[in-house]
């Protein structure tokens, strides 16, 4: 046997100052909360709306419907959006360690290898802004604007192993992802998890011919569902991070001059 493993030194980091999206609970935070934006805790009658909003600048992201005629007469409605352009938030923390082990043993004139790569996280948090506390994500999922859905794996994992001989050589490919919990304060369920096995072959012949072919998704595992309620199955709806298209099947052929 033949092999080693390699570590990735423990990580440990923090951003002040990350440049993020912010979400619509940040914004509103910002310009509705007394710690934020004091002008909202004054008596009734003692501040004007516009000095409210200018509180705090993150009160100018916000776009409400308007239920008169125009938005200069008639009462305002609820919020319906707000802006969402880049901004430096409060920090993100990360902390974890990965793995990377790769080893092989001689087996029957050929060699068999086997190789591991895995990465666990201790801890992932966010301050959504400057001055607010940090929230923790591990193993968990969050929304952002322009991020899009992040899943925040405690752990993830890939194996392969493989089988060398002179003229071919056959392997399997395990990705394992582990369910994933719902962002905190949300009403969504868990996400489940998550294994594909893909299989992979080539065969040389003639010196210069060479044939490669595999099966990805070999057990034609569907995606896991993303976003579901209790009132909402979200059949259908899934994420990049799982695969969509199910089983298939590849065809190459090399030809060296």
């Amino acid at each position: 046997m033949v092999g080693g493993a390699k570590w990735i030194p423990h990580y440990d980091i923090q951003l002040t100052g990350a440049i993020v999206s912010p979400t619509f609970s940040a914004v509103y935070q910002q310009c509705l909360d007394p710690q934020f934006n004091p002008s909202i805790a004054s008596a009734a009658g003692s501040v004007s709306g516009a000095q409210i909003l200018a509180g705090n600048p993150q009160c100018a992201l916000i776009n409400r419907e308007w239920v008169g005629t125009n938005q200069f007469t008639g009462q305002t409605g609820g919020p319906r959006t707000f802006k969402s352009q880049f901004y430096n938030a409060g920090g993100i923390t990360s902390r974890g360690v990965d793995l990377q082990f790769d080893t092989h043993f001689d087996v029957a004139s050929g060699m068999l290898n086997l190789g591991f790569v895995g990465g666990w996280l201790d801890k992932y948090e966010r301050s959504p802004f400057a001055g607010a506390p940090f929230i923790d994500y591990t193993g968990t999922s969050f929304v952002s604007i322009n991020e899009g859905v992040n899943f925040v794996y405690d752990y993830r994992t890939l194996t392969t192993l493989r089988y060398d001989r002179s003229a071919w050589s056959v392997g399997m490919r395990w990705q394992h992802l582990p369910e994933v919990g719902p962002q905190p304060g949300s009403n969504t369920f868990p996400v489940k998890e998550f294994d594909q096995i893909d299989v992979f072959g080539n065969w040389s012949f003639n010196e210069k011919y060479r044939l490669q072919a595999g099966i990805d998704n070999f057990l034609d595992k569907n995606p896991v569902v993303v976003g579901a309620t209790a009132t909402n199955a979200a059949i259908g709806s899934t994420n990049s991070n799982y695969d969509a298209f199910g089983r298939r099947l590849f065809v190459g052929f090399q030809v060296s001059l």
